[in-house]
């Protein structure tokens, strides 16, 4: 059954959102299950339809995005840095 999630760990605690949706996806597409994720108009989230769009299109698996994610740079946003690696992962 899906399961609806949110930025948890993003507010007081300091968490990082890009990086903590993606870690949720991870997890609920290991596991199966179709996950409703609940930005709360995040701002740091605006380009998460982008992220979502970039991995699809280039047929990533779990394995993939995990890989894809390491090494992120905070400063310079998760998101971000997943794409540049997309970019290498495809064009290679």
């Amino acid at each position: 059954p899906p399961f609806a999630t949110g930025n948890w760990g993003c507010g007081i605690l300091g968490g990082d959102p890009q990086l903590k949706v993606l870690i949720q996806w991870l997890a609920a597409s290991a596991s199966d299950r179709e996950m409703h994720y609940c930005p709360f108009e995040d701002e740091r989230l605006v380009e998460l339809p982008e992220a979502i769009q970039a991995v699809w299109d280039s047929g990533a698996t779990c394995k993939d995005l995990y890989k894809l994610l390491y090494g992120h740079k905070k400063k310079r946003g998760v998101f971000k840095g997943l794409l540049k690696n997309i970019e290498a992962l495809t064009a290679a």
